[in-house]
Parts: structure tokens; sequence; C-alpha cells
């Protein structure tokens, strides 16, 4: 006499279902770590410029440390033309950071 064992029929496609939602977790956990890349390198961007910004500042101020005798050349009133002694390090920063 042979004995067949055979899952219950309240059990079919269990398997199934368990493998598509397993699917659907990895799909969304995939999705999550691309959106974790696409902020960390817009981050970076903007680390980079930051960066760049202090630099270019803290080159200022060691120019204007070196010229302490001419400090009041280096005043630029917020409108018109900029001052010749800034003009050199304007251009740098046009050039090394965005607008």
């Amino acid at each position: 006499m042979r004995i067949h064992s055979k899952a219950p029929k309240r059990q079919d496609g269990v398997m199934l279902l368990e493998a598509l939602i397993a699917i659907l977790i990895f799909s969304i956990g995939i999705l999550a770590v691309v959106g974790l890349q696409a902020v960390s390198i817009r981050n970076v961007t903007d680390a980079k410029h930051r960066t760049e910004a202090a630099f270019l500042a803290n080159n200022l101020l060691s120019q204007m440390w070196t010229d302490a005798g001419n400090i009041a050349s280096y005043a630029y009133p917020g409108s018109g033309g900029v001052p010749t002694r800034l003009t050199g390090w304007v251009g740098q920063v046009n050039a090394r950071l965005p607008a």
C-alpha cells in the first residue's frame, strides 16, 4: 500500500505568495538604497562647494592680512564696480563656484 503525502488544498500557492512578498520587500529595499545614493551624491556636491567657498574666503583673508597697509582698498560697497584689489579674487569665485 502506497502512502501519498500531499499538502492540504488550503496551502496550495502559499509558497508562491511568500516568494512574491519577499521579492516586493527586496525591491522596496533596493529603491531605498538608490534614493539614498542620489541624496548622498547631492550632499557631496554641496559639501565640495562649501569647502571651495571656505578656501576662497580664507585666501582673501590671507591676502588682506599681508596687505594690511591698504586694507581700505578692499572695501566693497555692494553695488557698482568691484575694487581693483578684489578683481582677481572675484574672478576665482566666479570660476570655481556656481552662480
